[in-house]
């Protein structure tokens, strides 16, 4: 089992390793997104100041919204998945352990056919035996 144990931890490491690095992606487009959408506003923004900061705090106010948001989301994304995951070994699980009880089962039901054909043939030669012993006291 120590193995397993370790190919497990290995592959959750690595799963881990994979989400976390989805997530600083995802996290760095908004980022982007965002302060292109800040720039390009005040570049273009036919308006005073006061209103231009006032954009660009509402336009933080929403980035920071769809940050969460996008979080929420992939947070959500991930945890599905991993439930997916274990479903899906649970039920590998059970059919690998449905193939071995069936093959164990056909397995004793060779070796009995064996042993019963094995006192089939020690009573044959039991009888052929006392067969003989007969004789030879006739």
């Amino acid at each position: 089992m120590g193995l397993t144990n370790v190919i497990k931890r290995k592959r959750r490491e690595a799963e881990k390793k994979k989400r976390k690095e989805k997530a600083l992606k995802y996290a760095k487009i908004a980022a982007a997104s965002a302060t292109v959408g800040v720039v390009s506003g005040v570049l273009i923004a036919p308006q005073s100041g006061k209103e231009t900061i006032g954009d660009i705090k509402e336009g933080a106010s929403n980035t920071g919204k769809a940050i969460a948001e996008t979080s929420k989301s992939i947070s959500d994304k991930t945890t599905q998945s991993i439930e997916d995951t274990k479903s899906k070994i649970k039920d590998s699980k059970h059919k690998i352990k449905d193939y071995f009880d069936k093959k164990e089962a056909e397995i004793e039901v060779i070796a009995l056919g064996d042993s019963a054909d094995s006192d089939v043939s020690n009573e044959a030669n039991s009888s052929e035996e006392i067969n003989k012993s007969e004789n030879a006291e006739n």
